[in-house]
Parts: C-alpha cells; structure tokens; sequence
C-alpha cells in the first residue's frame, strides 16, 4: 500500500511450502530519493555470544530499484528460514542485513494513513516467550523523514 510518494507498506504470508503459515513478515519500502534515513544512535554490543537458534528479526534490505526495506518478522526464524523465505517474497529483494532479534526488534510506523507498533516476541535461550506486549530499550533507531526541496516543498 503506498502511504506517501516513495513510501510504501506491505505485510506478506510466507509463501507456499514453509511450515510456519501464521508467519507475516511486515515490509517498509522506502524511495531515498524522497526520502533521507540515518542511524540515530547505536550501543556497542558482544558480539562473541554463542549462535541463536530463533528470533524475530528486524533487517534493512534494499530492492532491484535502489529502494531501501525496513522488513520485520514477530515469528521466530532461524536465520536459515529467514535467508530462505526473503528471495521468494514479491518484493525484488537485491540484499538484507540483519538489525536486531528478539524482543529488541521492533517496526514502528507513523504515517496519515497507518500507524503500526509490532515488537518482537521470542529468542532461543533469552526470552522464550510469545507474549510481549512492550518496546524493549533499543540499542539502534532507524529513523525516516521525508526531504525537503530547495523549495521547501515535500
């Protein structure tokens, strides 16, 4: 659904042939062009901790046109599942990188039309739960704002 010119929202099904049918993955597609995204602010992290089995993700992708993709997936993955699910979704994706797991990664979305506030929900190991109904503090925000013109027009 596009919200505004160059941003554009899509929740999608897993396709066809994965066992998690309940599984969305929630998916802000952004025009750099219309509009500018930085990193706010990070906290240095271990990163020497032993592999995660599941987690919910949350992933900065980019698609064939240049676009930039906030993807989010409450439904614990294993990276496997998750690398293996995102080429087959009808979004053009050209590469991903993962942000965050568990209950840290979280989508959240203002917009005229939408308002959406999903956190996630499970991390082997960590917290072992589907019920989260919380931000977590974040060690990385992503924000997004449209550009202004030299005119001072959107």
């Amino acid at each position: 659904m596009e919200l505004d010119d160059g941003l554009w929202f899509g929740s999608f099904n897993l396709p066809p042939g994965y066992a998690l049918e309940d599984a969305k993955l929630n998916i802000i597609r952004i025009d750099p062009e219309k509009y500018a995204f930085k990193l706010l602010c990070a906290a240095e992290k271990d990163h020497n901790n032993l592999p995660i089995k599941k987690w919910s993700e949350a992933a900065l992708g980019q698609d064939r046109h240049g676009h930039i993709m906030f993807i989010f997936c409450q439904t614990p993955l294993s990276m496997v599942e998750f690398n293996h699910i995102l080429p087959d979704l009808p979004i053009n994706l050209r590469c991903a990188q993962h942000l965050e797991g568990g209950p840290e990664a979280s989508l959240y979305l203002s917009c005229e039309s939408i308002q959406l506030s999903l956190s996630g929900i499970f991390e082997t190991g960590f917290f072992e739960t589907y019920k989260n109904d919380r931000f977590w503090p974040l060690p990385n925000i992503l924000g997004v704002v449209k550009k202004i013109n030299s005119d001072n027009k959107k």
